[in-house]
């Protein structure tokens, strides 16, 4: 059963998910910068680096018990890779979920969520990113230098960036007990803007 700190250590870091996808749109779109292309192009690598680690962390606090007995060391852990993989093993079903809603125009309330099908960052598209920012972040061996397609790199930095938001915007997070999820806001007009965890269990008839 998750703790009080396991929900607190989730909402955490979507607030911190939050925070770096805004500031890396502002480089995304150009609209603040370095003053050199390259520079720019490793901050924003960074920022998403940073991201994927942070959804990584946050499956981990969503699995914490489980995760602890498997690595007494959890609380060192970052390395979203390996994250993934322990938690994956512990939870085939661990990757958000994310919805699309329904929204009643009269009340401004969701009434209904859909799972999403398609536009948004896949388990397999998470691992092809986490590769290609590492890359570019290192620096380069003089003798296998390649320039980097910096062009083709900002057309993904684009996509990748939308389907992050698609991902997390509103999503669910199945949990071990088949009975309990956590549903997610990102942000909650109600609540300033502030992301909402709600911990939801099916109640049979």
């Amino acid at each position: 059963m998750a703790t009080s700190e396991d929900i607190q250590g989730y909402i955490d870091c979507m607030e911190e998910i939050k925070q770096r996808w805004e500031i890396n749109k502002e480089f995304v779109q150009k609209r603040r910068g370095t003053g050199n292309r390259i520079t720019d192009a490793e901050f924003i690598c960074l920022q998403f680096r940073k991201i994927l680690e942070l959804i990584a962390l946050a499956s981990l606090c969503a699995h914490r018990e489980k995760y602890e007995k498997v690595r007494s060391s959890f609380r060192t852990d970052w390395n979203a890779d390996r994250i993934f993989k322990i938690v994956e093993k512990i939870n085939p079903e661990f990757y958000p979920e994310p919805c699309v809603e329904t929204i009643d125009p009269m009340k401004k309330k969701i009434v209904k969520v859909d799972t999403k099908k398609a536009g948004f960052l896949t388990r397999e598209e998470f691992k092809i990113v986490l590769n290609r920012t590492s890359e570019f972040l290192h620096a380069a061996n003089p003798y296998s230098f390649k320039p980097a397609d910096l062009d083709a790199l900002w057309e993904s930095f684009t996509e990748w960036h939308g389907k992050i938001f698609e991902l997390l915007r509103i999503h669910i997070v199945h949990l071990l007990d088949e009975k309990r999820q956590y549903w997610v806001q990102m942000s909650v007009v109600e609540q300033g803007g502030k992301v909402v965890l709600h911990e939801m269990e099916r109640v049979d008839p």
